[in-house]
């Protein structure tokens, strides 16, 4: 939504928005950050929705008893979806990428929007997740406003909003449990490889997502088959990310773990169908700069590292456990569980994720789940189930009432070397609480000295 916000206002429209967490104190930073673009921001009591109000566009996350969408009916405002306006817009340039996928897909439309900044291609990219300065427009960091006719999206599907976007290429990372069952998942990426007109790009080490091939004109990357159309090989750690081999050449990747190089190959195939070189495009990912929340470093006291990820799902926690672990040090990791019909439908998954990415030196504490408002059709899972399903297969991990008492159990006999990551969706909080825990550690290392 901010990223629709921020690319609507410099195209030239009057932007308003409401926020419930900025009614809340809440999330600040990006409040003011969006005021400084001249976007208005009001409360979410309806009084922001006047006569003058052309159209008001509203998240999934809305209720349709949320005072602001009241008012728009009271005065026969057209209501539209986030996902309608981003297909609208989408539609409106000649070359069109969408982005999809449980995983990666944030990561992905940087890459690719990177290496199209590059090389002087100029994209407006459109991102669920906070880029670079380089190449992202002043602000958040989700949105970068070109003037070619190419567009980079990443395409969300939890809310089944992947159906809007025609693309002339379709990018697949992979498929695997998050928002929906696997039979819808299904269904929807492969009608999206269906509509792309051009091609589509898909992962061929997710046998799940090749299965859906036969839908377009696929062109496949890989770390592990050979056979693919990409195939990087002598994939392995460095000190300062990754390191891969592709067609008989050697580059870097300043980002950890094998998912990213997998991320790296997904770009540079898109790159290719658009007519960059391999060369150019594996290139130009050397000074990629990463993305926000994505094992973003935020801070390092006395050989202690703060670890800022978005992993939520079983894939993504997976991913990321194995990149830390490529690297020696004890984890501490700090769990959000986000809604409870995610948690539901992939509690087994999260556990066995977590106990085969932990050793026995290593924490996991789990705090209640994360619920930002809207409608649940039940609460019959918490994060005392997570809980026990993680310690029923033998990893040590504990249940936090509140994030103070969170702070307590993942500084507690830290020592240099040590990292404490937290992980979660959607709760731009979560930063917050890793800048509170650096903090934490710089007194202690002050009061001990």
């Amino acid at each position: 939504m901010s990223a629709l916000a921020q690319y609507l206002c410099r195209c030239g429209s009057q932007v308003y928005g409401s926020d419930r967490s900025f009614d809340k104190k809440q999330n600040l930073s990006v409040q003011d950050m969006l005021q400084q673009q001249g976007i208005t921001i009001a409360r979410q009591d309806g009084s922001g929705v006047t006569s003058d109000v052309d159209s008001l566009i509203v998240s999934t996350a809305i209720e349709p008893t949320i005072p602001d969408v009241a008012a728009a009916k009271e005065r026969n405002i057209p209501i539209t979806s986030r996902a309608e306006l981003l297909a609208e817009i989408f539609q409106s340039f000649t070359r069109r990428i969408a982005v999809a996928g449980t995983s990666g897909k944030s990561t992905v439309t940087a890459m690719l929007g990177h290496i199209l900044a590059v090389n002087n291609l100029d994209p407006t990219i459109i991102n669920g997740a906070a880029m670079t300065p380089d190449i992202s427009d002043p602000g958040i960091g989700n949105v970068r406003t070109g003037n070619s006719d190419l567009c980079v999206i990443e395409a969300d599907e939890s809310d089944g909003s992947i159906a809007n976007y025609t693309p002339t290429l379709s990018i697949l990372t992979n498929m695997g449990l998050d928002h929906k069952s696997l039979p819808e998942l299904r269904q929807l990426f492969g009608d999206f490889l269906s509509r792309a007109t051009v091609g589509a790009v898909i992962n061929c080490d997710c046998d799940e997502s090749m299965q859906l091939a036969h839908h377009a004109n696929a062109t496949t990357f890989s770390i592990h088959n050979h056979s693919a159309n990409l195939y990087a090989s002598t994939v392995q750690p460095t000190p300062q990310g990754m390191a891969y081999r592709l067609q008989e050449k050697t580059y870097t990747l300043p980002m950890p773990g094998e998912h990213n190089v997998a991320n790296a190959l997904a770009a540079i195939a898109g790159a290719f169908i658009l007519n960059i070189s391999i060369h150019d495009a594996a290139e130009a990912l050397q000074t990629f700069g990463g993305v926000r929340r994505r094992l973003q470093t935020i801070g390092c006291s006395n050989g202690i590292q703060v670890l800022d990820d978005f992993a939520h799902n079983p894939d993504k926690v997976a991913a990321s456990l194995n990149a830390l672990k490529s690297q020696p040090g004890r984890l501490r990791i700090f769990f959000q569980p986000h809604g409870y019909a995610p948690l539901r439908l992939f509690l087994d998954q999260l556990a066995a994720a977590f106990s085969n990415g932990l050793e026995d030196n290593d924490l996991l504490v789990i705090p209640p789940v994360y619920y930002a408002g809207g409608t649940v059709a039940s609460r019959d899972v918490t994060s005392k189930d997570l809980i026990d399903a993680v310690c029923a297969r033998g990893t040590h991990a504990r249940l936090a009432t509140d994030r103070k008492e969170a702070l307590t159990w993942l500084c507690d006999g830290i020592a240099p070397g040590d990292r404490i990551v937290i992980m979660g969706a959607r709760d731009d909080t979560l930063t917050d609480f890793c800048h509170r825990i650096h903090t934490h550690l710089n007194r202690k290392d002050k009061h001990t000295v």
